[in-house]
């Protein structure tokens, strides 16, 4: 794994191991928006999304079973679908809003074109998720809204 200075981008580069990066800063009240672009993309599957920070896990690939995530290969983890299908692609941003204040997790494609939805998260704390799948190459760009 590899972090830009600033700590604003992530890259995978290859490598038969899954890693999971894990934002730091709890979101445990109130509402957070955040995107996430998506700069290279090869390989296997990534899964981006929250989950909750205090959740009994270890870093391992599987996270994403645990998660509330969108995922490139079109699968989705503790979300439900509102509207369209997952796709992704090099130059998508992928918005989230998490709204704890009302109990509600949303990630939205490019352009509207997928809609998920969480709710009942109140009273739970969360952190960004980021699930990258073995032998896959993504580079991402988070950024807080």
């Amino acid at each position: 794994m590899e972090f830009s200075n600033d700590e604003t981008t992530v890259r995978k580069k290859g490598g038969n191991i899954s890693s999971t990066v894990l934002g730091e800063n709890v979101m445990s009240n109130g509402v957070y928006q955040w995107d996430i672009e998506i700069n290279e993309m090869a390989g296997s599957y990534i899964c981006i999304g929250a989950i909750k920070a205090n959740n009994d896990w270890n870093v391992k690939g599987d996270n994403y079973s645990s998660a509330m995530c969108v995922c490139s290969d079109s699968c989705a983890y503790g979300i439900n679908r509102i509207d369209g299908n997952i796709a992704m692609a090099k130059g998508d941003i992928i918005a989230f809003i998490m709204d704890l204040d009302e109990g509600k997790f949303t990630a939205t494609g490019p352009n509207n074109k997928f809609v998920y939805t969480q709710t009942g998260l109140k009273g739970n704390e969360y952190v960004t998720f980021l699930g990258f799948a073995s032998g896959s190459t993504y580079q991402l760009t988070i950024k807080a809204n």
